[in-house]
């Protein structure tokens, strides 16, 4: 069809592509012996292309192997366990004063770490991998209570620490 449209040897013109062929077994015997990720490929799946990723990762050498190995090392595996908290600071705060920065202490913490204040996700900030922060505001008025502070990495979660809003002094 796109002899009808662009004569051959202008510019612009490509040939339809070739029919697929089966490999000859000569042709597939030197493929066998050259190097590289195609030949590997070859071995492997004794002439069949159809392969997944995971088959095609796991068969060795190349530049397409090499980058589907990158692309799994790429996706970070969960965390084993859940993230340590040994300290929060401060642990209490006076109903109405001004809002604070609740530092969380422990291990374990990422870039995925969340506080969980009273059983709410937190906006926090990642200090270090021992040190997660977030805000508090005891200008709500919530009343006179203690709250759980919690740690958490996807699904694992760590233990709780009491946070106490107290009322103002008469």
């Amino acid at each position: 069809m796109a002899k009808d449209i662009i004569p051959e040897g202008y510019v612009g013109y490509e040939p339809p592509p070739p029919a697929p062929t089966r490999l000859t077994t000569e042709e597939q015997a030197a493929m066998n012996r050259g190097p590289g990720f195609f030949s590997d490929l070859l071995k492997m799946s004794g002439g069949n292309f159809a392969l997944s990723n995971d088959e095609a990762r796991d068969a060795g050498a190349g530049f397409i192997g090499d980058l589907l190995r990158a692309q799994a090392a790429e996706t970070p595996p969960e965390p084993a366990e859940p993230p340590v908290l040994t300290a929060i600071d401060p642990n209490t705060a006076v109903l109405g004063d001004p809002d604070l920065v609740l530092h969380c202490y422990g291990s374990g913490f990422s870039a995925e770490t969340v506080i969980v204040f009273s059983d709410q996700d937190e906006p926090t900030t990642l200090v270090s991998d021992s040190e997660v922060t977030t805000g508090v505001k005891p200008s709500l008025g919530w009343g006179a209570v203690e709250v759980p502070v919690k740690v958490r990495n996807g699904d694992l979660t760590s233990t709780a620490f009491a946070f106490t809003f107290t009322e103002a002094a008469k």
